[in-house]
């Protein structure tokens, strides 16, 4: 197209270094560019080439489906037009080892870094909308940035250096934002992963805005901390780093720099001192429960606090009793102290209770002797209460036996009294002398 070369005033031969359509077969009897046509009647022409009465070069028609056996090569950006729009682009490679653009879809991709320097690897496979009222194309401002699909979506960050942010994904869906190096956005619409190695998988309007960062879907979800998460609900904050936060939609206080209330990782709803940093932070109004068998649930019942354990007698099986008295004094001897945990530095929060090791001693029940389970304690508790009524009770007979006991030996008192009150009355006169 570039070079043409005239050989004669009857006859116009393109000859150029850069070609729209080359077939090349090294075959004896193959074919560089083979057109058919299957017409029954009419002209047979299979792939018609057009040349101009000038030097400008060549056409090629195809006014059936054209067949192209061999090899499409250009030392130059390839580019297919269809009705005079752009629809297939794919760029040159670049001199540093970069892959050439590659642009499918709507003719209103693109790919511009907002400065002087080409983006470059960048790849736009497909979606993109304009109906001449509306433009929503699909854009790459960073160096391999990929689009695959839907419209209105951009990777990267128009600021000039395509190299800002590069690596950065939205796989569809519309008007998501990929702003992060290694970002991703998977689908949704109006999601941001603005974060390095940050990732929206869905839902709507939801952000992850610092490294690392996940939101999983939902609606109106934030995750701006350090490798924090929020994964699903809605108007859930994970602020803090390394957070975790899932809300039912509830809002119990504003969260930072938004118009929303909901639930935030750094701030408090009731006074609770789990807050910031390294916190699992939950909203279910309805309740929260953990199966963990067929039949072993613990929960919490919505508008309450404090566990429930499934224990109805129906789900029990190898029920045997226990010595309530063996119990107790176990439980009499063991060792309660108040202490704190290692991990605290010996300064944290102050518990009371027993050891687990002289707590299995009592009662070798649970599947760890390095732990103390809930059910557990509370049934040995229950143990030595009934223990300790039973000597209660074995006390109050032997009571209520001394003081029958003492009553007789009032009754039999008194009447020695009585009598020693008569002999004292009726004893003579001593006799004149």
């Amino acid at each position: 197209m570039t070079d043409n070369q005239t050989t004669d005033d009857s006859q116009t031969t393109a000859i150029s270094t850069a070609y729209k359509i080359r077939g090349e077969d090294d075959l004896s009897d193959g074919a560089g560019v083979l057109g058919k046509n299957t017409a029954s009647s009419g002209t047979p022409i299979g792939v018609e080439g057009v040349v101009p009465n000038n030097n400008s070069g060549y056409g090629l028609a195809t006014p059936d489906d054209a067949r192209i056996d061999g090899e499409l090569d250009t030392n130059a950006p390839f580019q297919l037009n269809i009705n005079g729009n752009q629809n297939i682009f794919h760029g040159s490679d670049a001199d540093g080892g970069e892959a050439g653009n590659v642009i499918l879809g709507h003719s209103s991709n693109y790919t511009d870094s907002g400065g002087l320097s080409f983006v470059l690897g960048a790849t736009i496979a497909g979606g993109g909308f304009d109906d001449g009222d509306t433009v929503e194309p699909n854009a790459v401002f960073d160096n391999f940035g990929t689009v695959s699909g839907g419209k209105g979506n951009q990777v990267g960050t128009k600021d000039g250096d395509p190299t800002t942010t590069t690596y950065a994904t939205v796989s569809g869906g519309s008007f998501n934002t990929a702003s992060g190096k290694e970002s991703t956005v998977s689908g949704g619409e109006n999601n941001t992963a603005s974060g390095k190695e940050s990732t929206v998988s869905g839902g709507s309007f939801n952000t992850a805005s610092d490294r690392g960062s996940t939101v999983s879907g939902g609606y109106d979800n934030t995750a701006s901390g350090l490798r924090s998460a929020v994964p699903g609900g809605s108007k859930g904050a994970a602020e803090s780093d390394e957070s975790f936060v899932w809300n039912d939609g509830s809002g119990y206080h504003e969260i930072p720099n938004t118009f929303v209330d909901g639930l935030s990782s750094d701030t408090a709803v009731n006074g609770e001192p789990v807050t910031k940093a390294n916190t699992f932070s939950v909203s279910a109004q309805g309740g929260v429960r953990f199966i963990t068998g067929s039949g072993s649930v613990t929960y919490i019942h919505g508008g309450s606090t404090g566990w429930s354990n499934t224990s109805s007698r129906a789900s029990k099986t190898n029920i045997d009793p226990v010595d309530t008295q063996d119990v107790l004094n176990g439980v009499d001897e063991l060792e309660v102290a108040t202490w704190e945990y290692e991990d605290d530095g010996g300064a944290g929060t102050t518990h009371i209770g027993p050891m687990a090791e002289e707590f299995h001693d009592i009662v070798d029940v649970g599947a760890s002797d390095e732990h103390i389970n809930s059910l557990n304690a509370d049934g040995v508790l229950f143990a030595a209460v009934q223990g300790l009524s039973e000597k209660l009770s074995e006390k109050d007979d032997q009571i209520d036996e001394l003081e029958e006991e003492t009553a007789e030996l009032r009754d039999r008192l008194a009447v020695i009294e009585e009598q020693l009150d008569e002999e004292d009355t009726t004893e003579p006169t001593p006799a004149d002398d």
